[in-house]
């Protein structure tokens, strides 16, 4: 237990150094070097529409990073292209079902720009109803939902659920996290006692169900 557990600190340090690494070099590049930057940022976010899914946890992980630092440095050049840009090709990401492992991170990537952006730049809220079965209604009533409740886990659900019925449910990544899912409770439940007293009963050559009425 206790090695686990120092395995899961040493983790989260890396990443929390990776992060702070990243802020670090690439936020400094990006207040110097927009023009540079941007372009950088642009290919990032065509990456979700490739179809290498193993390959795209990284480029979530950038992403991710992305965001962080445009809730920290109110670049407005920044924040512009997260939440007009980034937000919109994390929804188009979880379209293709080559994403699906990565499913939970674009999810996370939309609750995150949506919580901390949508009150300094209109993009997110105008994202949202641009697609095909959404109305203002809908909107107000997520928004008011994500006000009742400030676990993270709970928002990431509330923005998986309009996101699937906002584009009526076509997000193709997330229909199959969810069959993968549901495969793996079913390959790793238990079997019960009665499925094993039965299929000893059947080794033995006892008759079973309609056979042992005969």
């Amino acid at each position: 237990m206790h090695t686990h557990t120092t395995y899961i600190f040493v983790l989260t340090f890396l990443l929390i150094h990776r992060v702070i690494l990243f802020y670090f070099i690439f936020g400094s590049f990006m207040l110097k070097n927009n023009r540079l930057a941007i372009p950088v940022l642009q290919i990032c976010i065509e990456a979700f529409s490739w179809t290498v899914g193993e390959s795209m946890t990284k480029v979530s992980s950038f992403c991710a990073a992305v965001v962080v630092l445009s809730i920290s440095t109110r670049n407005i050049e920044l924040q512009q292209f997260v939440c007009k840009d980034l937000f919109s090709a994390a929804i188009k990401g979880l379209m293709l079902e080559s994403n699906a492992i990565i499913s939970a991170d674009l999810v996370g990537l939309c609750r995150d720009i949506f919580i901390y952006l949508c009150d300094r730049d209109p993009a997110p809220r105008q994202v949202l109803l641009s697609l095909p079965c959404i109305s203002p209604l809908d909107l107000a009533a997520f928004e008011e939902a994500l006000t009742k409740t400030l676990s993270p886990k709970e928002q990431k659900q509330l923005m998986r659920s309009l996101l699937m019925v906002a584009t009526g449910n076509k997000l193709k990544a997330l229909a199959a996290q969810k069959t993968v899912n549901i495969i793996t409770n079913v390959t790793a439940r238990p079997r019960s006692s009665v499925t094993a007293a039965t299929e000893a009963r059947i080794d033995d050559g006892e008759p079973v169900g309609l056979a042992a009425i005969m």
